[in-house]
């Protein structure tokens, strides 16, 4: 266990460590533009890259679901977890050992994400021991006879998952209790309270996330079990609609090539990696979901979705591509012909061949008119071909609201289906404009708006102090410059406010820090946001100190603006009045001048600031 002293030096070792372009390009494409690293966002859909990130202040702004922050932030919003979870996720990275938190008596042991993540390590390593020991010489054999190189097992790491009892015997050598295995899944309790593996004599597929942590495993069984194939449950960390095996392994080949291979199964992406296409993914065994698609749009523009030429493969490359055409993915349909897998296609035909099948892959919705017109023509009732046309309707006008199916390409399908039906083409085109469509929400949009949403505040004071903290989130240095003016408690707005009070209290402990230590020290991402958004404003923007002076000069005015009108309403309240209702001529007099003085400010006020109302509130 690394010696730290205190949670402040944990977050600051790991962002000496943790670089934000390295942590965001996991997940993101970013390409050079300017100072600034740009890429399409992994919080919300998008076409037209709005994902920035300010590598040398190590920081990132989307300006389109607004979203922004540090390491710690990207962390949080990426896994849905909260900032002491991230931090624990970011420490696993760089192999940093935290102390568990303190618990009151007789309270249990939480098991976070990262628990899981570090049980997960474990077992992948004691697995693969197991398949290179001598208990694993007949399961060798075995991928031998499957022509699965050395070389490959090891970089996929697969493994042997022995008889049962063996793994929780090794498991609580190792310091690992019941409660982290069973939120693991790496063991599961029976009907009658006994406890056993999960995986038992079975080949291990160790299935990692973009940032290569173990996040859950898939197991062939070696025997006769009735489940050929078990994947890891559900948990806090695996969920196998958002899981591509070998992304870690594939990501830099996709990017290289252009496009992707997308396969059902764990063997046909370890065959197409061993005979060259490294660009492969592997969907464990699911249909493709919404998950799968936006995570293979950070990275490329096509997808060659690769399914059996059986019924069910037909039918998971229709669900497929249906879903990947919303994300604006060109998608590309490639069958293995003779009933065969991918895996089976690449050993009996070799890869030259395997290549000229993806390289006959047909576009989508010519391989969606196909099927069409298969149903149509093989169907023996009204209502199944009527159903063929609507289903294909469907998909073309969800294709053209995503931007799939441009005008041209509509008009000459809405051509075919007329002649297919025997229709008028006004009769067809009215079938899609009638299509009514869908709404899709987005978590990522709802969380950057309502009760997210950046913070307004009104009055001029409030507007020129929250320039006077952008100014200062940027170089801090420069406090002491309105030291006189600026406090925390000013700021209406309570994320402002704290942000403030943070800033003030780091400056104080008198070290140099930046932006994005003033980040790391807000655990709220709204917060976070906040401050993001003020560094990507100021950016390349001249002479912070002569901006503060302007900054002070204002606030000082308004103050002033404020105290005469004070006075004002004071004077107000105490002026006397005669009998027959008459004021004293004296003070009426002094009134006057204090409000032509108020009106003085506030003229003085709009010309510096070119018209605009300075009316203090």
């Amino acid at each position: 266990m690394v010696p730290l002293h205190s949670f402040q030096d944990v977050k600051e070792q790991i962002r000496r460590n943790v670089d934000l372009v390295d942590l965001v390009s996991e997940c993101v494409s970013l390409k050079r533009a300017g100072r600034n690293l740009k890429g399409l966002c992994p919080f919300h859909k998008e076409k037209t890259p709005s994902f920035n990130v300010l590598p040398d202040r190590q920081i990132f702004k989307c300006f389109g679901c607004h979203v922004g922050g540090d390491i710690f932030k990207f962390v949080q919003l990426r896994e849905n977890v909260g900032f002491a979870e991230a931090v624990r996720i970011l420490a696993d990275r760089i192999g940093l050992e935290l102390k568990p938190r303190s618990r009151g008596a007789g309270e249990a042991p939480s098991v976070g994400r990262s628990d899981i993540a570090r049980a997960n390590a474990w077992a992948a390593t004691w697995f693969r021991r197991q398949l290179l020991g001598d208990a694993g010489s007949q399961t060798r054999t075995y991928l031998e006879s499957r022509r699965v190189a050395p070389e490959v097992a090891e970089r996929f790491q697969i493994g042997l998952a022995p008889r049962d009892g063996v793994l929780q015997e090794a498991a609580r050598g190792a310091g690992l209790n019941a409660q982290l295995l069973l939120a693991a899944d790496l063991i599961r309790t029976g009907d009658r309270g006994d406890v056993y593996a999960t995986f038992r004599e079975r080949l291990i597929f160790p299935i990692r996330d973009a940032s290569n942590r173990c996040i859950g495993f898939g197991g062939r069984a070696l025997g006769d079990s009735p489940a050929k194939y078990l994947n890891t449950a559900q948990n806090e960390l695996f969920d196998k609609s958002r899981c591509l095996f070998g992304l870690p392994l594939a990501r830099d080949e996709i990017r290289q090539r252009g496009q992707v291979i997308v396969v059902e199964g764990y063997t046909d992406c370890i065959a197409c990696h061993q005979h060259g296409y490294a660009n492969t993914v592997a969907t464990l065994g699911t249909a493709a979901t919404d998950e799968h698609m936006r995570t293979l749009r950070r990275y490329v523009d096509v997808a060659i979705l690769l399914f059996d030429s059986d019924a069910a493969g037909k039918a998971a490359a229709e669900r497929a591509l249906a879903v990947g055409l919303q994300h604006n993915l060109t998608i590309k349909i490639a069958q293995v012909p003779e009933g065969k897998d991918p895996a089976e296609y690449l050993l009996r035909s070799g890869p030259g061949e395997f290549g000229d099948l993806l390289n006959s892959a047909v576009d989508a919705l010519r391989f969606m008119w196909e099927r069409t017109l298969s149903r149509f023509t093989e169907s023996g009732g009204g209502s199944s071909r009527r159903q063929a046309v609507v289903d294909f309707v469907n998909l073309v006008s969800e294709s053209s609201r995503f931007g799939a199916v441009d005008a041209i390409q509509k008009g000459v399908i809405i051509h075919q289906v007329a002649r297919l039906l025997a229709l008028p083409a006004e009769e067809v085109a009215g079938l899609f404009a009638r299509r009514p469509a869908r709404r899709h929400s987005s978590a990522a949009n709802r969380s950057a708006s309502g009760a997210e949403g950046s913070p307004v505040s009104a009055g001029a004071d409030q507007l020129v102090l929250g320039d006077m903290l952008e100014v200062l989130v940027c170089e801090p240095g420069l406090l002491e410059e309105v030291s006189g003016v600026f406090r925390a408690e000013r700021f209406r707005d309570p994320a402002y406010r704290h942000v403030a009070e943070v800033l003030l209290q780091m400056a104080e402990q008198g070290d140099e820090f930046a932006a994005s230590d003033l980040i790391a020290a807000l655990e709220s991402p709204v917060e976070a946001r906040l401050v993001a958004d003020m560094v990507f404003h100021r950016e390349n923007r001249d002479d912070p100190l002569a901006m503060l002076a302007d900054l002070s000069s204002r606030l000082q005015h308004l103050d002033t603006v404020r105290r005469s009108r004070a006075a004002s309403e004071k004077l107000k309240q105490y002026r006397p009045t005669d009998a027959d209702g008459s004021t004293d001529d004296a003070l009426d007099a002094e009134l006057a001048a204090v409000h032509e003085g108020c009106s003085l400010h506030r003229f003085a006020g709009q010309l510096s600031e070119g018209g605009g109302t300075a009316e203090a509130p």
